[in-house]
């Protein structure tokens, strides 16, 4: 996946952690939402 993005392997995989972080936060956002209606 580094390779083909053109960025080098450590960068990619703490994005990637990153990402997760966010994506884990906004589920548990959404979920918060839909149990306060």
């Amino acid at each position: 996946i580094a390779e083909l993005l053109h960025i080098n392997e450590r960068s990619s995989s703490s994005q990637l952690c990153r990402a997760k972080a966010m994506l884990v936060k906004k589920v548990n956002d959404y979920i918060q939402k839909q149990a306060g209606r």
